[in-house]
């Protein structure tokens, strides 16, 4: 069973009891029990998020909100989930604060012996630095177990694809293409798993513009996809593809049209994606169909 297996940059501590003396539980790391069960990266990050703001409270230094039966209450008595705007805004502030991060692996763990995962998780929540330690180490033994001529790669695939005008990926060329994701020797961690959600999100921005017939995105956004996609404009205001608003306008257009990506490392021929990717990007339906394959079972060979 392929997994994903997060190690924080530092341990945190959990209040776990609602006695007078409480329980402070460890969490070193996490384990996704499934990685076909996990719809968005992102997920992990905001769990991340999450961990951090209740290090702080349950340390007494983040005094915003109370847990009560597992939701939080703020000041006012209001309840909230963990999850909504209020909620979020803590959870970030607090990963800032803490200086919380973590690092991504794939794992196999049909060789794990079932009675040590139990042992040292709760919940997927890894509860014992020394088993984060072995799963890490078998991790990294997995991915260096390497057939000849293989390379490693990060592979992002979309879970359907996204039709754009050619000269948005290839500034000059004409016609149009479907785009089912990117394949990068880049490592596979927080930083790149957001730069590519929010590359997900532009090129959503991307194939509403060029399908809506007023050229608009839904939030009044226009750009001249026929040069580069670079500049986009709203009334007599300017943005660059990276700014803010455009950011935030490509999440809107990923969430309305239900994209979402999945990521993987695979170690795979670089004859295996040759003619079939151009300069990172996957043209290829079969190829994805393969890579998507490749994803679902990340091949330990």
């Amino acid at each position: 069973m392929k997994n994903y297996l997060v190690k924080l940059n530092h341990p945190v501590f959990i209040k776990d009891s609602s006695c007078e003396q409480p329980k402070m539980l460890p969490v070193y790391g996490l384990l996704c029990q499934n990685c076909d069960d996990l719809e968005e990266p992102d997920i992990i990050d905001s769990y991340v998020d999450y961990l951090a703001a209740m290090n702080e409270w349950s340390a007494g230094r983040e005094e915003s909100f109370d847990v009560e039966d597992k939701y939080w209450v703020d000041r006012s008595g209001k309840v909230h989930q963990y999850w909504d705007n209020w909620a979020c805004e803590i959870c970030r502030r607090n990963r800032e604060k803490t200086g919380l991060d973590y690092t991504l692996y794939v794992i196999d763990l049909d060789r794990i012996d079932g009675e040590c995962l139990t042992c040292g998780t709760e919940s997927g929540i890894i509860t014992c630095e020394a088993l984060l330690n072995k799963l890490i180490n078998l991790a990294e033994q997995q991915l260096e177990k390497n057939i000849e001529r293989k390379k490693q790669y990060s592979v992002i695939v979309f879970n359907r694809p996204i039709w754009l005008p050619k000269n948005v990926l290839w500034e000059g060329e004409e016609g149009f293409c479907h785009l089912y994701g990117f394949v990068t020797p880049q490592e596979l961690d927080r930083q790149f798993l957001d730069d590519s959600n929010n590359y997900l999100g532009y090129l959503a921005l991307c194939e509403e513009v060029s399908l809506n017939l007023n050229g608009e995105s839904p939030g009044g956004f226009t750009a001249d996809l026929a040069s580069n996609g670079y500049l986009w404009y709203r009334g007599d205001d300017k943005y660059t593809c990276r700014s803010e608003e455009i950011l935030s306008e490509g999440q809107k257009c990923r969430r309305k049209n239900n994209l979402i990506l999945d990521a993987a490392i695979l170690r795979v021929p670089p004859s295996y994606l040759n003619k079939r990717v151009k300069d990172g990007f996957l043209l290829s339906k079969d190829l994805y169909e393969s890579l998507m394959k490749g994803i679902a079972t990340v091949d330990d060979d």
